[in-house]
């Protein structure tokens, strides 16, 4: 489906896996990609990072659709709220 991870001309293949892993940990998107080094003026535009093809990449490989469904799968399952007893 997909080529592979591109790197962009200035070579950002680093910083927008190092800022896809702050997202995913919960890091608000715009402070993820200031931390790993795009423009302010760029973080403005998180859809640029989220989008691109090498995010899409990235995302399938480290969350495919079976791990997705299985945590929406385990989720619909709980019988208590997360932290509760």
């Amino acid at each position: 489906m997909y080529e592979g991870i591109r790197t962009y001309d200035n070579g950002r293949k680093e910083e927008q896996k190092k800022a896809l892993k702050d997202v995913v940990a919960g890091m608000p998107k715009y402070q993820a990609m200031v931390k790993n080094g795009y423009a302010k003026a760029t973080a403005r535009n998180p859809e640029k990072l989220m989008e691109s093809k090498g995010a899409q990449q990235w995302l399938m490989e480290h969350y495919p659709d079976e791990l997705l469904a299985q945590v929406g799968l385990d989720g619909l399952k709980a019988n208590k709220i997360h932290g509760t007893c």
